[in-house]
């Protein structure tokens, strides 16, 4: 248990840092135009809402 516990969490902040990298992304170099925190802020956290709730 504590070490799928461990690895779970070397995997959430894994897929952590992708996040972070896919926002500066989609900030910087999507063309026709970057999108916007807003833009990618609602998918973000709509997303983060689903998954949670399935873990519960």
């Amino acid at each position: 248990m504590i070490s799928a516990l461990g690895e779970a969490r070397r995997a959430e902040e894994q897929a952590e840092e992708l996040i972070r990298e896919l926002l500066a992304y989609g900030r910087e170099f999507v063309q026709p135009r970057p999108y916007t925190l807003g833009d990618l802020g609602s998918v973000w956290i709509v997303d983060r809402s689903l998954s949670m709730r399935g873990a519960w």
